[in-house]
């Protein structure tokens, strides 16, 4: 990440004009989906031996990892966006990263990545997909009670 993070701030160093392509562009923005899937194993890990003995490696990687976007933010990168991450793993994963803001239940944002609840009621309102009015609500409250770290906004 960090000799990512060079790269960026090598090439935006190196523009002189203002008519360059890249002149008004002070950093990136960086957005992170679901980068928790391989914790989200340990809650049911298939093989727990082989699990066990790479959990440490993993855990350091991304420790290191969002250690080095917080040392980013404000140079090379502008913004940093996570999406689709349990909070289980936001506090864990992520203590190297500690300058975030949780959002997720702002609706103004609610569309901002992903689905609101309003797309996936719609979905699920469709004939073909589960043939009534009385289905669909069964199933739009199953997945809101599975699926609802991902946070349907009410409203949203």
């Amino acid at each position: 990440m960090t000799a990512c993070m060079d790269v960026i701030h090598g090439i935006l160093s190196r523009v002189k004009s203002p008519e360059d392509p890249l002149a008004m562009i002070k950093g990136i923005y960086l957005m992170a989906d679901e980068y928790d899937s391989y914790s989200n194993e340990y809650l049911v890990p298939i093989n727990s031996v082989l699990w066990k003995s790479q959990r440490a490696d993993a855990d350091s990687m991304l420790k290191g990892f969002w250690a080095a976007v917080k040392s980013g933010l404000g140079h090379s990168i502008s913004k940093c966006y996570i999406t689709g991450v349990l909070p289980q793993s936001l506090v864990d994963n992520t203590s190297g990263f500690n300058v975030a803001q949780y959002v997720s239940w702002e609706s103004k944002l609610a569309g901002f990545c992903g689905l609101t609840e309003a797309d996936v009621a719609a979905v699920l309102a469709l004939e073909k997909v589960c043939g009534s009015t009385v289905k669909a609500k069964k199933h739009l409250k199953i997945m809101k009670d599975h699926y609802n770290g991902f946070n349907f906004v009410p409203g949203g």
